[in-house]
């Protein structure tokens, strides 16, 4: 997987690694590209851009993104339509914005951590029937 990165000390639009994306990076995405980390829209190329992110949110159709603030820090995934989500694709459209997380800092990875934690939670009928398989 990778990101198109402009980078202060080259000149242009340079392809790197995902994982060697970082925070405050400025990444560019356009159709048919993999959001490589969660950025947030500084500039529209086109249009519109639109966005498939049924990976996270489960809507079926793709969402049209802008670059205006959202007044309630508190927001919901579906309602930050200023941040391209990692994991989701660019459906229509050309953007440029600055990374706010990579790996387990975004929402993809936050699901990832909190479904991993509840796995390990055993319910006391699971805990039972360990004991009973133990004897």
């Amino acid at each position: 997987e990778r990101g198109k990165v402009v980078r202060g000390d080259k000149s242009g639009v340079q392809k790197v690694r995902a994982k060697e994306i970082v925070p405050g990076d400025i990444v560019e995405v356009s159709v048919g590209d993999k959001i490589p980390a969660d950025i947030r829209l500084i500039k529209i190329y086109s249009t519109t851009i639109r966005i498939d992110q049924s990976i996270l949110t489960g809507e079926s159709v793709s969402v049209i993104k802008h670059t205006d603030p959202i007044p309630d820090p508190r927001a919901v995934n579906q309602d930050k339509k200023n941040i391209l989500f990692s994991g989701t694709n660019v459906a229509a459209g050309k953007a440029r914005g600055i990374v706010i997380g990579t790996g387990l800092n975004t929402a993809i990875g936050k699901i990832r951590t909190e479904m991993s934690e509840t796995e390990e939670i055993k319910t006391p009928l699971q805990q039972k029937l360990d004991e009973f398989g133990e004897q």
